[in-house]
């Protein structure tokens, strides 16, 4: 039929279809043989062609299908919007857009015009499209184009009115608007219509599809399950969202959307999982800087309630221990977050850090017994950062200790002294 092998393949491929959609089962091979002769005649160039040329303006070739937004989007009360074909160059600038992904055009319009639409965006053996063949004005366009009945120059013309855009841009209020201000002066602004660009959501698809289901894939998943060796590794995308445009008729939103059956994925656009907070670590002082006073704002109103009592008994004394074994099971907690971070950040100054904290914070499983005077300094700094604590909480309304009660809370802290070790 022609001399490029897509061509003869388009046509073969639509006579199949064409023959099966008619072909009944029990059919007499009399009736078989007349539908083939007319299939051959519908699909003979020259009275294909013609046929083809006229249905060629039914749809346009789109970059950004404006029915994406909205099924209905494509037309309104001032005609039919405006298809978008965007051009961009290539750039490294590390963006997924317009110019940087090599992408099919789409193209939007009467759904029984698709094979045209087709027939056209064939790719031909010199990697050219052949509308762009016909654009062109090449030899190939027009030796293809002479068969055709109604003659190259009418049968080109017709082609182009799918590539064809209106002088006056049409929007449609289904597509989502976006006022732009260009002048704060006068309130001037641009009207932007945000359209989808399905070349780059498709090639997307065709992308995650080929990770997930092409043959290494599978081949390289098998090895897996069955424990054995594949020079192939296999991609696992998750948390991926299929999305669907069109519904049960994907063919009117565009044609690439009718290809893909209408469903696209979308990956998952979530903030990041930030880890924790790095310990904060000392400087000068581990109590004031990694133990704040606040956190014990409740336990400090309790322990008031017990200070501001006119007599003391066992029960009293008990409670008034408990809570301030509370704040030392807080302080041995951040005493060893602290150990852990300054082991994993050796480089971390605490040359100004008081002399018996740093012994007793750098101390590691490893280390032999802290001295009994850093102990007992520590031990003591803690005391007085348990009242200091307090007052702070508490501010005028606390109650001044003296040192029988500083002296109490060091002999409590000492009981479990080994835990601070």
């Amino acid at each position: 039929m022609f001399n490029e092998p897509e061509i003869n393949a388009f046509f073969e491929g639509q006579k199949e279809k064409w023959l099966k959609g008619k072909i009944k089962p029990n059919m007499d091979e009399s009736d078989i043989r007349t539908l083939e002769i007319q299939c051959e005649q519908i699909f003979d160039l020259k009275d294909w062609l013609p046929n083809a040329s006229k249905r060629a303006g039914q749809i346009k070739i789109s970059s950004h299908p404006c029915t994406f937004s909205h099924p209905s989007a494509n037309k309104n009360k001032n005609g039919k919007v405006s298809a978008v074909i965007a051009k961009a160059n290539r750039g490294t600038d590390g963006f997924v857009r317009t110019g940087n992904v090599e992408v099919d055009l789409d193209a939007l319009g009467n759904a029984a015009a698709l094979d045209v639409y087709r027939f056209l965006t064939l790719c031909m053996s010199d990697g050219r499209t052949l509308i762009e063949h016909i654009e062109s004005n090449s030899d190939a366009a027009k030796s293809l184009l002479t068969h055709s009945e109604i003659g190259y120059e009418d049968s080109r013309s017709q082609f182009l009115e799918m590539l064809e855009t209106s002088e006056q841009q049409i929007t449609s209020s289904k597509v989502k608007q976006v006022y732009f201000p260009i002048s704060l002066d006068n309130d001037d602004y641009h009207l932007l219509s945000v359209l989808t660009p399905s070349g780059i959501i498709y090639k997307l698809r065709e992308r995650i599809d080929h990770i997930r289901y092409s043959d290494e894939s599978k081949d390289a998943r098998k090895a897996k399950k069955d424990n054995t060796y594949s020079a192939t590794s296999f991609l696992e995308l998750p948390n991926l969202t299929m999305i669907g445009y069109g519904g049960t008729k994907p063919q009117n939103i565009s044609t690439l959307n009718n290809k893909f059956a209408g469903k696209a994925y979308l990956l998952p656009s979530i903030p990041p999982t930030l880890s924790g907070q790095r310990q904060r670590l000392p400087k000068s002082d581990f109590f004031t800087e990694c133990i704040n006073p606040y956190q014990f704002k409740e336990s400090f109103l309790k322990l008031h309630q017990l200070f501001r009592q006119d007599y003391t008994n066992q029960t009293i004394r008990s409670a008034i221990k408990r809570r301030v074994a509370e704040f030392v099971d807080f302080v041995i907690e951040q005493m060893w977050k602290v150990r852990l971070s300054l082991a994993e950040h050796p480089n971390f100054d605490i040359s100004n850090l008081e002399s018996n904290q740093k012994k007793w914070l750098q101390k590691t499983t490893d280390d032999s017994e802290l001295e009994k005077a850093v102990i007992d300094e520590v031990i003591k700094q803690l005391a007085r950062y348990f009242f200091t604590s307090y007052k702070k909480v508490l501010a005028k309304e606390a109650v001044t200790m003296s040192d029988f009660e500083l002296s109490a809370v060091i002999e409590w802290v000492n009981e479990n002294k080994e835990l601070l070790l």
